[in-house]
């Protein structure tokens, strides 16, 4: 998105019913994702270059008891970053929430305890499917 302010002041279904209507010329990119319960999935997205905020929307049961948005402003890269860069979001039982480095290597380890099978991930936490450790965070939660 362009901007955020429209954004926070949608409600769930205007965002995902009619986002391009409610948005208008803010919104500059819309992805859909299907995410499920204990599992790990990394998200490839090529950004537009206009884009200044990345707005995260979850179903929950429950929305009047949830927190279903998430808005994270896009960060200026530091002279010494290229290449991939990541942002973690955990989708918790009602919560969407943002997480550091460090918080999603500690849940990616839980994750391989309970699923030693998942060849993604590794014990130490890190991914392997694209080689990068997801240590370089591009958004950070707009407060």
């Amino acid at each position: 998105m362009s901007s955020d302010g429209e954004f926070k002041k949608s409600n769930y279904f205007e965002l995902t019913n009619n986002a391009k209507e409610n948005l208008g010329e803010k919104l500059i990119q819309q992805n859909q994702f299907m995410l499920h319960p204990d599992t790990v999935t990394i998200l490839p997205i090529k950004l537009d270059s206009h884009l200044k905020y990345l707005g995260v929307v979850a179903s929950y049961r429950d929305l009047d008891n949830s927190q279903w948005q998430l808005v994270l402003l896009k960060q200026k890269k530091k002279w010494y970053q290229f290449g991939k860069h990541y942002f973690y979001v955990n989708v918790g039982k009602n919560k969407l929430t943002q997480l550091s480095k460090s918080e999603m290597k500690d849940l990616l380890k839980e994750y391989k305890e309970r699923h030693p099978d998942d060849k993604k991930i590794k014990e130490n936490g890190k991914t392997r499917k694209y080689g990068n450790d997801l240590s370089k965070g591009v958004f950070r939660e707009e407060k």
